[in-house]
């Protein structure tokens, strides 16, 4: 006991001395001072390093920490709180682990039990780092504050001054993004080749614009190959030299232009087949804005087309039934004028008066020309155009097209409503010069339609307004109803084929077919429609600014001799005719009642000139017009002008055989008698037509 009090008193002793000691300060050298001094100015200066330190890693868009041995955070930016540990500060995170926000974050979200496996994937990286002493990758992902992210990671080891490894440090990317892309890339190329060739749509790729790359089976098989024998083929070595030279064409066109190509086209597939394709090639560009290459698809639309051409001409038929009626009783009211004066003829010849006989009969005349432009535009709204005919595009004045029109469709805004005891209204403001590029009966079409909708529409009581007018750069037609209006729903679809809301009266398809033919003509459609208050058809077209196409003739002169002209019809009243005509002005006639019997003729007997029907049994007037051609050509003597007669509307359009057929003048029946003389008169140069005394 006594040594113990005596050790606790010789400490209290030695520490008396060591406050001594301490209070008593021993005078300073100048080598302390300038080493505290250094000290001081090094903690500064360390400070400001953190500082600025602590300030990049908070800017950084990269994630960035250090930990210790044990994996608790040393070192944390604001990135990588922000983005993983769901910490409101830098400070927070700092002497605890991955594990720990991740359990925290598990506790907040419990319907994700798998939330905690990104900070296990964590903590397992470091321990490979923590084991290889070296620098290492990873690719940690997981669900993190209600996402999957993926992160693009590089962890080292952390060393002190003495070479000891005291934790690891690291940094890290986001980069979800990239790695979908990623994987969406690389995609196997067995899986492509099962997508590609599952679908009927054809797919190929072109390398350049001559050589396939790869292709898929559909694509193939419409061609009646295989896909591998296509692969660095030249488009030369798989299709005809014709449709190659037209795909080549288009594709240079693609791979200078850098557009996306869309259109329909006509193709002969493996078997020689027409078939109508509807195309889209699309260049993929590279970094740099260059046509890395091509990707095109095609859908064989050809059955489609022809389903609808049979219903869309279905429908017309209906329409056409419609309109028996009407002009029915135009017919009646053409027949009773006709009748008529040439009973007031016939009396006036009797009396002597013949200036009342002339006028009766041009009566006669103009109402039989009527009855004839009825019959003309009956047949064109009833007709189907065969595939291989080609629009005839001329310069017209929609105005005079409306109005022809308007007289068409009488029976629908007239005749009907009348029948019913209402009154059908149609209001007509024209504007003369309106002129337009595109093919005249199209155009009528689309003017008969319009009307005949706002006629349905207005339900037969209610005024209709037709419009046209220059407006710029294009030419207008608005067709105004007044009746109920349309739906703002149903007015999205009012285009749609076979959509309809008068299913009794109506098969949906006119408006559809209208808006093909004016986008056809580079125009377009648009409509307006207010519920109770009716509906507004407008259409513009470009305006051309110029005088319709004159006719335009081929003159073959016949000097020092009397002009023969041969006339085959296997209608003995139509030759009567023209012989009469004909030889009245000086001209010699021949006559045949066959196609058979005038190429006799013609290769027997010097002609000048030939007027040939088309519809005649045996041997038709194209095939008049092909053996004449063929027999002047083989004599190595001038074709003989040829006039080709015709009471079929729409053989205008017959580009292919007109030009086989070495036709000169294509007219329609009933003729203008004043008209053939005139074309006979321009062919053999003699001139219009001048009656002998």
């Amino acid at each position: 006991m006594e040594d113990e009090n005596k050790t606790k008193e010789q400490l209290l002793q030695e520490l008396a001395k060591l406050r001594l000691r301490i209070s008593e300060p021993e005078e300073e050298s100048p080598e302390s001072r300038w080493a505290e001094e250094a000290l001081v100015e090094s903690e500064r200066r360390y400070k400001s390093l953190y500082s600025l330190i602590r300030l990049m890693c908070d800017n950084a868009p990269d994630l960035i920490w250090a930990k210790d041995l044990d994996g608790r955070y040393l070192f944390v930016n604001r990135a990588i709180c922000e983005t993983l540990l769901n910490a409101s500060d830098t400070e927070e995170p700092i002497g605890k682990t991955d594990l720990f926000f991740a359990e925290r974050e598990r506790s907040a979200h419990p319907e994700n039990p798998n939330r905690h496996d990104f900070g296990k994937i964590c903590v397992d990286s470091d321990k490979v780092v923590m084991s290889s002493k070296k620098a290492e990758r990873f690719d940690e992902y997981g669900n993190v504050r209600g996402e999957f992210l993926y992160l693009d990671v590089y962890k080292t080891p952390f060393w002190n001054e003495h070479g000891e490894m005291i934790g690891t440090v690291g940094c890290g990317r986001v980069v979800t993004e990239e790695k979908r892309l990623q994987e969406a890339l690389e995609l196997k190329t067995d899986e492509q080749s099962l997508l590609l060739d599952n679908t009927q749509t054809q797919i190929w790729f072109l390398t350049d614009a001559e050589t396939y790359g790869r292709v898929n089976k559909a694509h193939a098989e419409f061609l009646g190959k295989t896909p591998e024998d296509f692969r660095n083929k030249s488009l030369y070595e798989i299709l005809s030299k014709e449709e190659a030279d037209v795909w080549i064409d288009e594709n240079i066109e693609l791979f200078q232009t850098k557009k996306r190509v869309h259109g329909e086209q006509w193709f002969n597939n493996g078997k020689g087949e027409p078939r109508l394709l509807t195309i889209t090639k699309t260049p993929k560009l590279d970094d740099k804005g260059n046509v890395e290459f091509a990707v095109c698809s095609a859908e064989d639309i050809t059955d489609r087309k022809r389903l609808e051409e049979l219903q869309l001409q279905t429908a017309r038929f209906r329409a056409v039934a419609d309109l028996a009626g009407g002009v029915a009783h135009n017919f009646n009211n053409l027949l009773q004028i006709v009748i008529g004066h040439l009973g007031l003829a016939l009396m006036d010849l009797e009396t002597g008066d013949y200036a009342e006989v002339k006028e009766a009969l041009e009566r006669v005349l103009k109402s039989s020309k009527l009855a004839a432009g009825t019959v003309r535009r009956l047949q064109s709204y009833a007709g189907i155009r065969d595939r291989g005919q080609v629009p005839k595009e001329e310069v017209v004045d929609l105005s005079a097209v409306v109005r022809q029109s308007v007289e068409m469709s009488e029976t629908w805004w007239k005749t009907a409503p009348t029948k019913k005891g209402r009154e059908g209204s149609l209001n007509v403001r024209l504007q003369d010069g309106c002129l337009v590029r595109g093919e005249k009966n199209d155009l009528f079409d689309v003017a008969v339609s319009l009307i005949k909708n706002a006629a349905e529409a207005s339900c037969y009581d209610g005024d209709i307004d037709v419009e046209t007018c220059i407006d710029g750069d294009h030419v207008v037609l608005r067709v105004r109803d007044a009746g109920l209006g349309i739906t703002e729903e149903n007015l999205k679809k009012v285009f749609n084929p076979f959509f309809t809301t008068k299913a009794e009266v109506g098969a949906g398809l006119s408006l559809a077919s209208s808006r093909t033919t004016v986008d056809a003509h580079g125009g377009q459609i648009l409509v307006e429609s207010e519920e109770g208050k009716g509906t507004t058809f407008t259409v513009l077209l470009p305006f051309v600014g110029q005088e319709p196409d004159p006719p335009r003739s081929r003159k073959r002169t016949v000097t020092g001799r009397h002009v023969t002209v041969l006339a085959i019809d296997d209608e003995e009243a139509m030759l009567d005719l023209l012989k009469s005509a004909l030889t009245r002005h000086n001209y010699g006639v021949l006559t045949a009642l066959s196609g058979k019997e005038g190429l006799d003729i013609f290769n027997e007997v010097p002609v000048d000139l030939v007027i040939c029907d088309l519809g005649m049994p045996g041997v038709s007037g194209w095939e008049v017009g092909e053996r004449i051609r063929a027999t002047c050509l083989e004599r190595g003597i001038e074709k003989a002008p040829f006039i080709l007669l015709t009471g079929w509307s729409g053989q205008e359009t017959e580009v292919k055989k007109i030009a086989e057929s070495g036709v000169d003048v294509l007219m329609d029946k009933p003729l203008n008698i004043k008209a053939i003389l005139d074309a006979v008169g321009e062919l053999v140069g003699n001139g219009p037509a001048k009656a002998s005394n």
